[in-house]
């Protein structure tokens, strides 16, 4: 098996953006779809139950953008409860993110809640309690990760690493670097 560098994954979204998908919108539905059938062929207890609570860590940039769109594609599953958590990783969302966060508003359901971390003090007041049935979806940095974690960011990943929840992570596990290191 081999695994694509950053720049070779970055280098292929944009060829499939020129030669199929003709945006970057249609590939990050196209992509989320993906991850939606991989994540209900897969799930570790074959399929989820009335008791699973989902909760996605969405961040600011096109990772968070597929987070968005993935929470917007498990809503239709039978779900006790989703969480999105909109983590602040920068001063601007990306377009694509934009976009999936006005798609996810439209088409909510009353399941879903969303909710806005921006500072360490909003963090600390969310009491997390993650059962071993619950799923957490990291989707909070991607393959262009240039630096290590810190502050807000860190504590998330930290909050997210100490439960005993299964992760599915997009793209990459938050805080790790796509070609070597953390």
């Amino acid at each position: 098996m081999k695994l694509l560098t950053a720049v070779q994954i970055k280098e292929l979204d944009q060829y499939y953006i020129q030669e199929k998908f003709h945006s970057s919108e249609a590939l990050m539905e196209a992509a989320s779809i993906a991850f939606c059938k991989y994540f209900k062929e897969t799930y570790p207890y074959s399929k989820p139950t009335a008791k699973c609570n989902i909760y996605i860590f969405c961040g600011s940039g096109n990772n968070g953008g597929d987070g968005l769109a993935i929470a917007r594609l498990l809503q239709t599953m039978e779900l006790n409860s989703m969480m999105v958590f909109l983590v602040k990783t920068s001063s601007t969302r990306s377009p694509e993110n934009n976009l999936n966060f006005q798609r996810l508003i439209n088409e909510k359901e009353d399941k879903t809640q969303l909710i806005e971390i921006n500072t360490p003090h909003e963090l600390e007041a969310i009491q997390f309690k993650f059962g071993k049935e619950d799923i957490i979806i990291d989707a909070l940095l991607g393959i262009g990760t240039n630096r290590a974690a810190d502050g807000l960011l860190k504590s998330v990943i930290t909050i997210i690493n100490s439960y005993n929840s299964f992760v599915y992570s997009v793209d990459i596990p938050s805080g790790m670097f796509a070609d070597g290191g953390n």
